[in-house]
């Protein structure tokens, strides 16, 4: 499986995982670890006096998505948690709710478990789950 390299002051000690289909077009353009972890670069729009008009970030995994056809519109969830894996075979289309529900337990988590938590008052540990807006 190949790995773009990725630059820059908080990227340079990591690699991101890609698909074989994609890898060419991918080390076309230096690739940074952005924001909480996803690989991204900056894009600068400059008018005719090379003047900075728009600045703004595009991620990896969006492209990844693109090339495969998907809409811009659609959601991209990574399967196993891991930012910096955009192989095909980890992306996934995915509503906002399901996106949203694969994420990874608070690192503020004492119980160990997603959705449950200590309750002061009560002195008992407290399961919270919710569906569709309904708990």
């Amino acid at each position: 499986m190949p790995t773009v390299l990725l630059n820059g002051a908080k990227s340079s000690q990591y690699t991101c995982l890609v698909s074989d289909e994609d890898v060419d077009y991918l080390l076309q353009f230096n690739w940074y670890i952005v924001g909480k972890g996803h690989v991204g670069r900056t894009v600068r729009e400059k008018d005719e006096q090379g003047r900075v008009v728009r600045k703004y970030t595009v991620w990896m995994h969006r492209v990844v998505a693109l090339r495969m056809g998907w809409s811009e519109l659609d959601q991209v969830d990574h399967e196993n948690l891991n930012k910096t894996d955009n192989q095909r075979t980890n992306l996934r289309r995915a509503t906002n709710s399901q996106n949203q529900a694969n994420r990874p337990k608070p690192k503020h988590n004492t119980s160990g478990v997603k959705g449950v938590a200590w309750h002061c008052q009560s002195k008992r540990w407290q399961v919270r789950i919710g569906v569709g807006n309904k708990r």
